[in-house]
């Protein structure tokens, strides 16, 4: 039920993101800031730093927490859900929130850089929890 927790949590997250990431831009849109056409194929003049912030934000969560999510998934059809398991999956997520506090708000690199590594770790561990039930 934890690892379930944790994967639900993190896909509420990506809900939530998205919602603010759509507010962000139509925000731009209405101060003028950016024209509607620009989203088109996101090319033809510069995005506020806000909506290029966001929008790269947005399509980090289909990156390295698909595979958080695939691992989390077969962890649980296969019953593989110990309490390492768990911990791992929670790590992966608080990691991801550190990741979006770092790119969003604070805007350290390095810090950000630091809980980007830390999630790929966590999802290393959780394969590797997982492939020891195929030994």
């Amino acid at each position: 039920m934890f690892l379930f927790l944790a994967l639900f949590v993190y896909v509420i997250y990506i809900f939530l993101l998205n919602f603010v990431n759509f507010k962000v831009r139509k925000d731009a849109v209405l101060k003028g800031s950016i024209s509607t056409k620009y989203f088109k194929t996101f090319q033809g003049q510069d995005a506020p730093e806000e909506v290029v912030l966001h929008t790269r934000h947005h399509d980090n969560q289909y990156q390295a927490p698909l595979v958080f999510l695939i691992v989390g998934s077969l962890s649980l059809s296969v019953g593989d859900v110990s309490v390492f398991t768990v911990l791992f999956a929670w790590g992966f997520v608080l990691s991801r929130f550190m990741h979006s506090f770092f790119l969003l708000k604070n805007q350290n690199v390095l810090n950000r850089a630091k809980s980007f590594i830390l999630g790929w770790f966590f999802i290393l561990l959780m394969w590797g929890s997982l492939s020891l039930n195929f030994l």
